[in-house]
């Protein structure tokens, strides 16, 4: 695997929640994780996954901004420190040997460790922005960040001038992060596209490969591209139909810090 990565020269690391653990950010789907979360907190939903439904979020936006603290850091500061992980994907950039890194993460750790914005794909956006639903104002999330701590239902604060009297928009402000029933970014699937032909090694950490476009991208590779993944517990990726996978040629089961510092 070492030997792999330092003769390959165009590499496409897929990330998922798994990597930012030791960072502090919980996963979804393990025990404990923010499903869990979600369930124990008694947010009244009729399932976890209804907090982050954007046809939910647009008719009662107040249980995600109830749970919404709970995705920053818990002490007090803006960002995440990176893990050694996030550290070596980095590492990877610096050598020249990173294509893409596509996250399906939100929490913006990529920016802290290094990582160039040309080199970033946030296949389900980014928790760092949000966009009111009403007049589709960008905001900052230190803008708004005073309602997330509050548990608050954060409002545009953007004026709107009138002939006759200013008002205020006050619509809601939605992070900028894909919730369910909404599309991915077209800028995705593109890249993605584009880069699946040139890639000489897929290197997967900390995903259970269950969403899309994510989930597929090991299926679309050419068969001589290698593949290795890094994980706690294998995973079966959710493909599309008539679709063949012959495998990963490497699997790396464990922690991804620790296996990342035997490289």
């Amino acid at each position: 695997v070492v030997q792999l990565i330092k003769k390959s020269k165009r590499i496409l690391v897929v990330t998922g929640a798994g990597i930012s653990v030791s960072c502090g950010v919980p996963d979804f789907r393990s025990e404990g994780g923010l499903y869990d979360i979600i369930g124990e907190l008694g947010l009244g939903l009729p399932q976890p996954e209804c907090l982050f439904d954007l046809e939910f979020f647009k008719i009662d936006p107040k249980p995600f901004y109830s749970f919404a603290r709970r995705l920053l850091p818990k002490d007090g500061k803006e960002r995440f420190n990176p893990s050694l992980t996030h550290r070596f994907i980095t590492a990877l950039q610096n050598k020249r040997k990173l294509l893409r890194n596509y996250t399906q993460n939100i929490d913006g750790i990529e920016d802290v460790a290094g990582l160039k914005k040309k080199k970033i794909i946030r296949c389900h956006g980014c928790f760092a922005t949000g966009t009111c639903l009403k007049c589709k104002k960008k905001h900052t999330q230190s803008s708004f960040r005073e309602s997330i701590l509050k548990g608050e239902v954060a409002l545009c604060p953007v004026v709107r001038k009138r002939r006759r009297q200013d008002t205020i928009c006050e619509g809601i402000i939605k992070p900028d992060i894909t919730f369910f029933g909404e599309v991915i970014n077209s800028k995705v699937n593109v890249t993605l596209h584009k880069d699946n032909a040139v890639a000489d090694l897929l290197v997967v950490i900390g995903t259970s490969l269950q969403v899309a476009p994510v989930s597929e991208i090991v299926q679309y590779l050419p068969a001589e591209v290698k593949q290795i993944f890094i994980n706690r517990n294998r995973v079966k990726p959710r493909l599309k139909k008539n679709r063949i996978w012959r495998g990963f040629d490497y699997e790396l089961l464990g922690n991804s810090d620790i296996i990342i510092a035997l490289f």
